[in-house]
């Protein structure tokens, strides 16, 4: 186990690997803590496409075995709590490259991996700083009809890191640089990224534990007041919007309970901005 924040590299020999197999240009970024299972399936995706870095948060399972077997770059960092931290580290030491950003939980459909091969051609493009790709949600490996994560979002997939800031704001850390373009997949049932998103809800809860405890300074950070009569109505609100207005009754008994999860989560965020706010006057 490493010490907290120190970094150690492993070189891994990728001699087989030509251009012509590889996605040019493009590094991918992949962190992961205690996801070897996941691993076994998003690395091997990428092996191949593009130069592979994995980042470890300092696993106690067999995760880094995993990586090594198909990364060029493994570093261990020490306990990060977000992946915007870990990102907002690793991205200045990559200068003027497209990254492909992966969650371990995360698999590229064939035809959207295709599709990127095929389109490469767009990464010249000297005004192009950031490729946003389709994204579905999987509960307990069930794709989501409804809720704010159901039916097809949308994620960042590919970055210039010289067009492009990564900051620690906690899911507010990726923005594209004033003056340049992004461009957008098409909304395909085929052109996807699958985020087999969170396996039970002792994973949901705990995961989003950390988070709350970046909320407060974020939100405030970003430009977010809020108020005693805001956070009073937050909760029917947000359940609202997520069974409602989202669609979270076709998820059936899993689509109320993250609803009341997302309710929960939105008020109590509202509720760490309001003591951020009475903490700095």
């Amino acid at each position: 186990m490493s010490c907290p924040h120190q970094t150690i590299l492993f070189n891994v020999d990728k001699s087989l690997k030509t251009n012509e197999e590889s996605l040019i240009g493009v590094t991918a970024v992949v962190v992961g803590l205690n996801e070897s299972k996941d691993l076994a399936l998003c690395l091997p995706n990428l092996e191949n496409f593009v130069k592979l870095i994995y980042v470890d948060l300092g696993s106690a399972d067999d995760s880094l075995d995993v990586a090594e077997k198909f990364a060029d770059e493994t570093l261990i960092l020490g306990p990060v709590p977000t992946v915007e931290e870990v990102h907002h580290k690793i991205m200045p030491t990559l200068i003027d490259t497209w990254v492909l950003i992966m969650d371990p939980d995360e698999v590229i459909d064939p035809s959207l991996k295709e599709y990127l091969k095929t389109n490469l051609h767009i990464l010249k493009d000297p005004h192009l700083g950031a490729i946003y790709a389709p994204c579905r949600y999987y509960f307990r490996s069930k794709p989501l009809k409804g809720t704010p994560w159901g039916g097809l979002n949308e994620r960042l997939i590919l970055a210039q890191t010289s067009r492009f800031t990564f900051s620690e704001r906690i899911h507010q850390g990726r923005q594209l640089i004033p003056g340049f373009n992004e461009f957008r997949i098409p909304h395909t049932q085929d052109l996807v990224v699958h985020h087999y998103w969170m396996k039970s809800w002792s994973q949901l809860i705990n995961k989003h534990k950390r988070y709350l405890e970046k909320e407060g300074r974020t939100r405030f950070d970003s430009g977010e007041r809020t108020s005693l009569r805001i956070i009073f109505i937050h909760p029917l609100k947000e359940f609202y919007i997520s069974y409602i207005i989202h669609s979270g009754f076709r998820d059936g008994v899993t689509g109320l309970l993250l609803s009341g999860f997302w309710s929960w989560y939105q008020t109590s965020a509202q509720i760490r901005l309001w003591k951020f706010q009475k903490q700095v006057g």
